[in-house]
């Protein structure tokens, strides 16, 4: 990569990131590894390990930029401190050239900068409140990406998949249930709420106008930091001042009683938008999940806590639901990746998957059909967690186990335990071999 030093600790590089002062050209080197960097930028140098599924490492990866671990890294980059510098990373060692002059670097990020293909046009149509085990038998999966994004729709697919093998074994709890709610409601949402106009005094534009607004105006697209501000005012005034019709909210209600079959059960409304879970662009880690609990809605008072979580001091009601996940869409981080990216925002829209919440996790993972880095298809690879602490967004340092499962005639042969959890004690590990072949013989039925 190429790139200005930028070097930070922990906590000073979370104050940059929210004044916007870092952009897809900084170099950033940091004293430990953070959970996440939203925003761009050219490549990450952390003076601690990070796990290979940190939303750090998963953006790199998507990148093709350089994420690397070096011991006391601030004194190492010292030197080099906002200078243009190419930086050249293998899996032993690291080099740095400097110093590099400025067209050579320009010409390098004009190359490199991703461009993926046009998003598929949105259907903002149709209103239906479609269940998971429906959606691959109703539609095809490219309509289905148009209507209900990409999340629901793989989830509907998968469900699809997973069916067969349980036919007649209905106590076996492997397909959890839930539905997706269309870019429909978003786009009318959007359409009919109003926000002060920025150009004329005491007049309204709807807040697709606004929006619009913002994308054509210079300063917007050339100062990051005023940027970032428009775009967290925007988030708040729709969380806080948007309205969601009542008739949409008892149409949700009913669908979550009819799907889970209770008004006292927690949910999860997950973003589900056309510009992420796609090969091109998986956007991890860009939108917002959030709880929902429907029982807020109805017990008649707007006070806390919620009734299906006494840990939650504020209400969990489908409107605050719905707002969050919509206004997730237009988050910074979610902006700029988009931007880098050269996605055009204007087609962009924000669905909601609908499933159980789970709390207080045995364990919890994620796992590849093949080797997402080294791109092999010969071996499995499952990373868990014990309980609820994150595989992709963990604490500094902690570092979830690493399975591996070779494969032989495409099916499993053999278990290596690549990395125990630092959270556990010497010598245990949270899956038992049992177990790991049983996910492994899933993962090959998924592929």
């Amino acid at each position: 990569t190429y790139g200005r030093v930028r070097r930070f600790t922990l906590a000073a590089l979370e104050t940059a990131v929210q004044q916007g002062r870092l952009s897809w050209q900084d170099l950033v080197v940091v004293d430990a590894a953070p959970t996440d960097i939203e925003t761009v930028v050219a490549g990450v140098i952390t003076g601690t390990r990070q796990g290979e599924l940190s939303h750090i490492n998963v953006r790199s990866l998507r990148r093709g930029t350089p994420n690397a671990y070096i011991q006391n890294p601030l004194p190492v980059f010292e030197t080099y401190e906002g200078q243009l510098v190419k930086l050249v990373v293998t899996s032993e060692s690291y080099q740095i050239v400097s110093p590099v002059d400025l067209a050579e670097a320009e010409a390098w990020w004009k190359a490199h900068r991703p461009q993926i293909p046009p998003l598929p046009v949105p259907d903002d149509n149709d209103a239906t409140l479609l269940s998971l085990p429906y959606m691959a038998k109703s539609l095809d999966a490219d309509t289905l990406v148009r209507r209900y994004g990409g999340k629901a729709s793989q989830l509907g697919i998968l469900y699809s998949v997973m069916a067969p093998r349980y036919e007649g074994q209905p106590d076996i709890p492997i397909l959890v249930d839930g539905f997706a709610i269309p870019f429909h409601y978003y786009t009318e949402f959007m359409q009919s709420n109003y926000i002060p106009d920025p150009k004329m005094s005491n007049a309204m534009v709807t807040l697709e106008e606004y929006l619009q607004g913002l994308l054509e105006d210079p300063q917007f697209r050339s100062d990051s930091v005023f940027r970032r501000k428009s775009l967290e005012d925007f988030m708040k005034y729709i969380e806080d001042y948007g309205i969601v019709p009542s008739a949409w909210v008892d149409t949700i209600i009913a669908k979550i009683e009819e799907v889970f079959g209770s008004q006292s059960v927690k949910v999860r409304f997950r973003s589900s938008s056309n510009a992420e879970d796609d090969v091109a662009f998986n956007g991890a880690g860009l939108y917002d999940s959030t709880s929902v609990c429907v029982a807020d809605n109805l017990d008649g008072d707007d006070t806390g806590p919620s009734l299906c979580d006494p840990t939650a001091k504020k209400e969990r009601t489908v409107e605050r639901g719905l707002k969050r996940v919509w206004a997730s869409l237009w988050n910074p981080r979610a902006f700029e990746e988009r931007e880098y990216y050269q996605i055009e925002h204007r087609n962009t829209r924000m669905g909601v998957l609908v499933s159980l919440a789970y709390p207080s996790e045995d364990s919890n993972g994620v796992a590849f059909t093949g080797d997402p880095a080294a791109g092999r298809k010969d071996y499995l690879v499952i990373n868990v967690q014990k309980g609820d602490e994150s595989v992709v967004q963990p604490g500094t340092g902690i570092i979830p186990e690493k399975d591996i499962v070779y494969l032989e005639y495409g099916w499993p042969s053999r278990i290596q335990r690549a990395r125990p959890s630092s959270l556990m004690p010497a010598g245990e590990w949270i899956l038992s071999d049992d177990q790991v072949n049983e996910l492994a013989s899933l993962l090959v039925d998924i592929d």
